[in-house]
């Protein structure tokens, strides 16, 4: 029982620098409760992230132990080298904060819609009759 702890999840929102140090600002929170130290892994928050709706690699993570600054304890996660250590402070302290930063996508693939008649060509120019050439 000593080895579970509270992940408090804040995401949606972004980080900003003021005079104060750096905040999280914006977003929502959500808690994963009853987290244990011996399961914890990148793989663990990975797969709780995508109940939530995060596709993997469409985002950024970071966490920070709740008794200290921002810019004092805010760690990036990729891979358990930094999960471990953030179950530590989890365990010590009860719980332990996770931010996650949404990626800004690049589109590689346009997709046209239905009712357009028109179609990209391999040439990369439109064909007004629809078919390819």
């Amino acid at each position: 029982m000593a080895n579970l702890f509270t992940v408090v999840i804040h995401h949606g929102g972004h980080f900003e620098n003021t005079l104060g140090g750096t905040e999280y600002v914006g977003g929502e929170t959500t808690h994963w409760d009853n987290c244990d130290y011996e399961k914890w892994s990148t793989f663990e928050i990975w797969d709780k992230l995508a109940k939530m709706g995060y596709m993997k690699k469409n985002y950024d993570i970071l966490y920070s132990d709740p008794r200290k600054s921002l810019d004092d304890s805010l760690n990036p996660i990729v891979d358990d080298k930094q999960s471990i250590p953030m179950a530590r402070v989890g365990v010590k302290v009860g719980e332990v904060y996770l931010y996650v930063l949404h990626a800004v996508e690049e589109f590689n693939e346009v997709l046209l819609m239905p009712w357009i008649e028109e179609v990209v060509n391999e040439g990369g120019g439109i064909d007004n009759g629809g078919s390819r050439e």
